[in-house]
């Protein structure tokens, strides 16, 4: 037998080739770990000192400091208190700091599917912006509520940067611009404006989202089925169906790029799409415990009747906001920045600005996926795909003729706030900003280097330019300069104003220039280049974004109980309202008030025209259900209907009523006597109101709503003390001559249960003054009743002569179909999961 060759010299056998590929696999796998553990950490990181100030024992990420400047607080102001730390915050402090509280007191008991606190009632669970199953709100009913608003915003942060790092690696982007690209995202202003409201929370998730579409349609079949299905359900119970809306119709176009995309070796378009759609649907059904009752909600309100035909768009002169984001001025001035807010709106609708050096290199990543033909796969096609993503969402949002047109007479599309596509162009103009740090990274030849540096002058000069043009010369410049430096006091100057947000522009698009012209002429290493510009983009988005979300003290966040707010609850179950933004909509649930006003959407269709009718009769306005501005007859009339017993006004009416500008007399508070006059409100008795609940012995009988609505709210119309106006006969109640009505006491009124207990003299209806709704179901003495709608929108219920016992509850057949569907699709994924683990270990063995 000849002797065998030494080991190094034989030829490797099969075993040993596959344990060498194992090995250099599992190498490969160790080696990325480790980066995007990395990755993970730095985002963290970036992420807490973004929002520490908030993190600080005794401080909160709130802006409930808002509330000071209005009633009844206003009288009980902090020591040194004299404006808003930013206001511009009014959504977190009048809708989602309340609700929040809200569900953390009312979580124990379960009492979280109908709000009784606003709106003569109207559902909780089902508005969706409640976030009751949001995975963001879980952490502040775990922790200390104050601390955990911080926290919350930092987990937003990380889960928006550290969730487009992943997905840029997905695209092929390395390490460096990947980490540039999530930090222009995460840090962008248009989500950071947003952190404090459920809508930064879906922006979070859509990196993420698209991490799992991708796997999906790259690889189709049951695992990455499994991990995209809960991203859309994450993304829809976050908190905000609009931009759910745009995340999951994002996700689709980049599906079906992919798809259409892939090369010759990929699975069938037809395998992908399958999956990928069984995935949103298994992902809708896991979410259905929210998005059932909202579609039923939906189904009920106005909200697409208002919008019908009212064009939501940015006006084209914001566009400069891209470079200059202070150009109108900011909300945290000391001055408010209010001689410019005042004419270009509000701050978060045009914080388009994601950075001096990202505008660069997004440009640098378009120029050769603009000059090579064909493709369209591979890095030249996703740079396309992104470029038209950003021009599309910039021309809805801007409303270019032709295109804004097409898509708003697209059902659905054409009724949501299309403006809130910014975040979309934000997360592709980050994406191609990694593109162009590869290009740059990479090997740079003349083409490259003239285009870099091309791009970087224009850039830096075009909205100087247009700035200097506009301005008085150097004088103002200069005091602009000073002012960022703050070397002088803010100044409330038009100019001076936007000469601040030129010197920043300058300051760091000339530090962009000068590092892309470096990196262009090779005078700086691709190491060093890349550690430069992401320090660069993270200086530039802290400066810019850090301070738009102030940290207050938790002693002026936590708003105290006046003597106002007491005596209204002296007046309970009796509603109340307030002129202007008194007693800010949505805080009566946490002192336990019953408020007639709205500042909930989707608004339930009839009380939302009862109030547009005779209220607040202006034309269609997002948030007109909140206000009441005056009080006509008909005005006291449908709220003396809805239980509203006491008007809370300005202690100096004057003063109010030239704010607005009407006469005093027009407030319509003339022949109003009040029962409460202190600094913190006078409020006015109603002589118009009607007890919660009473029993009527008479119906009046009108042709249908219209006529109903009239009825309800004309001066001369029938007693409503007397009589229900009903749309349809009701057996049992005679027509005609109106009885004085019988006594009725609400014994207890809970979220979600009413006990009465009437005495009627004879057979009557017992009407309770809450807004009728799918669910509520009601008994009498036990039996089953039927709830009848009456005066246009209120609940009545037939009871018999003599004592009886009422009780309602709602009990949506909506949130038990829903419960039981959500619980069926988590039990289904949880179990395909375990099957194809029993089938893998299977396998291996």
């Amino acid at each position: 037998m000849p002797d065998r060759p030494p080991v190094s010299e034989r030829p490797p056998t099969r075993r040993r080739e596959r344990s060498r590929s194992r090995w250099g696999s599992a190498r490969a796998r160790l080696e990325a770990l480790n980066r995007t553990v990395l990755a993970a950490a730095i985002f963290a990181v970036l992420s807490v000192l973004f929002v520490a100030p908030a993190l600080i024992p005794g401080h909160t990420l709130a802006s409930t400091d808002y509330l000071y400047s209005q009633l009844p607080w206003s009288a009980q102001a902090p020591p040194g208190y004299t404006a808003p730390s930013n206001t511009e915050l009014y959504d977190p402090a009048f809708q989602f700091v309340p609700w929040l509280q809200h569900t953390r007191a009312e979580l124990p008991g379960g009492d979280l599917l109908w709000n009784p606190y606003m709106a003569a009632g109207r559902p909780f669970l089902a508005n969706m912006q409640s976030g009751i199953f949001s995975p963001f709100n879980l952490l502040s009913y775990l922790l200390p509520f104050w601390w955990s608003l911080g926290l919350v915003a930092a987990l937003k942060l990380f889960l928006a940067g550290f969730g487009t790092y992943l997905f840029a690696r997905r695209l092929g982007q390395f390490f460096g611009a990947a980490m540039l690209a999530g930090a222009v995202f995460a840090f962008g202003l248009y989500v950071v404006v947003h952190l404090l409201s459920p809508i930064g929370g879906v922006y979070a998730l859509i990196p993420l989202l698209l991490v799992a579409t991708d796997e999906v349609v790259r690889r189709p079949g049951p695992w990455p089925a499994l991990a995209l299905a809960p991203m859309v359900a994450l993304s829809i119970t976050s908190g905000h169906p609009e931009s759910t809306f745009h995340a999951v119709g994002l996700a689709l176009a980049y599906a079906a790029f992919r798809i259409l995309t892939q090369g010759s070796g990929a699975s069938s378009p037809l395998r992908a799409g399958a999956w990928f759609a069984g995935a949103g649907v298994a992902g809708g059904a896991l979410a259905a415990v929210t998005l059932v009752p909202f579609t039923e909600l939906l189904a009920h309100s106005a909200d697409f009747g208002n919008r019908e035909g009212v064009d939501i768009e940015l006006p084209t002169s914001w566009l400069i906001a891209i470079a200059l984001p202070e150009y109108f001025g900011t909300p945290t001035d000391a001055t408010g920045g209010s001689v410019e807010l005042g004419a270009a709106g509000l701050f978060i609708a045009r914080a388009l600005y994601a950075g001096a050096l990202p505008l660069m290199l997004g440009l640098v990543a378009l120029a050769p996926a603009l000059r090579r033909s064909g493709g369209g796969v591979g890095a030249v096609g996703d740079r396309r795909f992104l470029g038209a993503v950003m021009a599309v969402c910039l021309a809805l949002a801007f409303g270019m003729p032709g295109l804004f047109d097409a898509v708003g007479a697209v059902p659905v599309l054409g009724q949501t706030n299309n403006t809130r596509l910014i975040v979309v162009y934000l997360l592709a103009l980050a994406l191609l900003a990694g593109f162009g740090l590869d290009d740059l990274r990479d090997a740079i030849g003349p083409g490259l280097r003239r285009t870099a540096v091309a791009v970087a002058v224009v850039l830096v000069a075009v909205p100087v330019v247009y700035v200097l043009v506009t301005l008085p010369p150097p004088g103002t410049v200069l005091k602009g300069a000073r002012l960022a430096l703050g070397l002088v006091d803010p100044s409330p100057e038009n100019d001076v104003i936007r000469s601040r947000a030129l010197f920043w522009w300058v300051l760091f698009g000339l530090a962009a220039l000068v590092l892309v012209a470096a990196r262009a002429r090779g005078q700086v290493a691709a190491g060093a280049f890349t550690v430069l510009a992401v320090a660069l983009v993270c200086a530039d988005l802290f400066r810019a974004g850090a301070g738009f979300n102030p940290a207050v003290s938790t002693d002026t966040a936590t708003l105290p109980s006046t003597p106002a707010i007491r005596y209204l609850q002296e007046q309970r179950p009796a509603r109340f309202v307030a002129f202007d933004r008194g007693l800010a909509p949505n805080h009566a649930m946490r002192y336990g008030l019953y408020d007639a006003r709205n500042y909930d959407f989707p608004i339930v269709k009839r009380y939302d025209v009862l109030w547009r009718r005779y209220v607040f009769p202006l034309p269609y306005q997002p948030g007109a259900p909140q206000w009441v501005l005056t009080v006509t007859p008909s005005a006291l009339r449908v709220l003396g209907m809805l239980g509203v017993r006491d008007i809370m006004v300005p202690p100096d009416e004057q003063a109010y009523a030239d704010r607005i500008g009407i006469s005093r007399a027009d407030l319509g508070l003339g022949d109003l006597s009040a029962a409460y006059d202190a600094a913190d409100g006078r409020i006015y008795r109603n002589p118009e109101a009607l007890p919660r609940a009473f029993v009527v012995h008479a119906q009046v009988v009108v042709g249908g709503a219209d006529e109903a609505l009239r009825a309800v709210g004309a001066p001369s119309g029938p007693d409503l003390r007397r009589v229900a106006v009903t749309e349809r006969p009701l057996d049992g109640l005679p027509r005609g001559d109106a009885p004085p009505p019988s006594p009725a006491r609400i014994v207890s009124y809970g979220p979600q249960r009413v006990e009465i207990v009437t005495r009627a003299r004879r057979p009557g209806l017992a009407i309770l003054s809450d807004v009728e709704y799918p669910g509520w179901k009601a008994t009498v003495d036990g039996r089953e009743a039927p709830i009848e709608r009456v005066d246009y929108l209120l609940r009545g219920v037939p009871v018999g002569a003599g004592a009886s016992r009422v009780v309602l509850t709602y009990e949506p057949a909506s949130v038990r179909v829903a419960a039981w569907l959500s619980g069926l699709s988590g039990l289904g994924l949880v179990g395909a999961a375990g099957g194809l683990l029993f089938v893998r270990r299977r396998r291996e063995r």
